[in-house]
């Protein structure tokens, strides 16, 4: 017969952790491009409200570090790209949990800083004096810059090559540079920047593909959260954040 001094103990100790397992919240770990973070993080944020006990674990980065991690090992339940380039190299790889369904587009835009009135038009950026900053070429934002410019039969050098739009946009409000191009999504409403449209016969339309991780550690919950992004909540959000909808 066990002590009643011991199984009062042990009884507390099982309710206890009853009771934590009930109120343990679910992690839902999302990756998602640099130039959704605003969007996602709202999307987020939106989905813990209406899902009581979840918790959505955002990182963002440049698309392809978040490929590199994730084919590295790292643990993620949802990825939403920047392009479907990119994606399919996690389709390829068996990593994707069905077909990748596009979400939302997106367009580019030049910007300057607020204060600078030189440049004007892509046209402009063929100064010798022009300081002109892009993403990588490996970054779907980089490699869109240089698509516009090749279509507008512009050569233009990048003073460097920035991970991600975020860090271009950064470099270019503290005035470091004079002009960049970047997502029209992210620029959209930023007082400290200037936007310059982009003729529709140089832009280019780009598109965000999300899809369910195979390793996801709860499908159910990854595919919920996907459904959200494609739902009238998420399109609200996306619209609200400059993006075009499909």
């Amino acid at each position: 017969m066990v002590p009643r001094r011991i199984v009062l103990p042990l009884l507390l100790a099982v309710v206890a952790c009853a009771g934590c397992a009930r109120d343990d919240p679910r992690s839902l770990t999302v990756f998602a491009a640099a130039s959704l973070t605003s969007a996602f993080e709202q999307l987020a944020h939106r989905f813990e409200q209406t899902h009581a006990g979840v918790h959505v674990d955002l990182h963002t980065a440049g698309t392809p570090r978040l490929v590199l991690q994730i084919q590295e090992g790292a643990q993620a339940d949802v990825f939403a790209s920047a392009d479907e380039a990119q994606m399919q190299r996690i389709v390829a790889a068996g990593m994707a949990r069905g077909q990748p369904i596009a979400f939302a587009y997106n367009s580019m835009t030049l910007i300057t800083p607020r204060d600078r009135a030189a440049i004007q038009s892509l046209r402009d950026l063929q100064s010798p004096r022009a300081r002109v900053l892009l993403c990588a070429p490996s970054v779907p934002a980089g490699r869109y810059a240089r698509a516009v410019l090749a279509k507008a039969g512009i050569d233009v050098r990048s003073v460097s090559d920035e991970p991600n739009v975020r860090a271009v946009i950064a470099k270019v409000r503290l005035g470091l540079v004079d002009a960049a191009i970047v997502y029209r999504s992210d620029a959209r409403g930023d007082t400290k920047l200037r936007c310059l449209p982009i003729d529709a016969a140089d832009n280019v339309r780009t598109t965000y593909p999300v899809v369910t991780l195979r390793d996801a550690r709860s499908p159910e919950l990854a595919e919920r959260f996907v459904r959200f992004v494609l739902g009238e909540t998420g399109r609200q959000v996306l619209a609200e954040n400059g993006f075009d909808l499909p």
